[in-house]
């Protein structure tokens, strides 16, 4: 479907800018392009070592102060993921909800789950078919 496709490609080059961006920042503290690269691919995808500077037998005592907070910020917006960074820098992540119930319905021929609002309470109710609630 043309929406999953266009929200693939928004997260796609959202990736690239944010790993284009912070390979930027930390060659600046004066690595090489190819050892900036392989340092922040991964730390954002949490694979492990990179190569070059900090391959498997290094370590990152070799980069500056200001490098190691652009690895740091990598190794977050990787795992985290970065639609939840944006999400919860959002104003409306924030503001109170009073008297608010998210209703979540799910029914099948046999199976019925959701929410329901009593009151102050939120209810989870389930049901298999037989008419029992759990």
């Amino acid at each position: 479907p043309p929406v999953v496709v266009g929200n693939v490609t928004r997260f796609f080059y959202l990736y690239m800018i944010v790993f284009s961006t912070l390979t930027l920042l930390i060659s600046l503290t004066g690595l090489s392009m190819l050892d900036s690269m392989g340092i922040i691919a991964a730390c954002m995808s949490s694979v492990g070592p990179a190569f070059g500077i900090v391959g498997p037998t290094a370590t990152y005592a070799d980069v500056s102060t200001f490098g190691r907070l652009v690895v740091i910020a990598a190794m977050i917006l990787g795992r985290l993921e970065i639609f939840t960074l944006l999400i919860i820098m959002r104003p409306d992540f924030w503001r109170v909800k009073r008297n608010c119930c998210i209703f979540y319905e799910f029914q099948s021929d046999s199976f019925f789950i959701g929410q329901a609002q009593l009151g102050a309470k939120c209810y989870i109710i389930a049901s298999c078919g037989t008419g029992d609630f759990l």
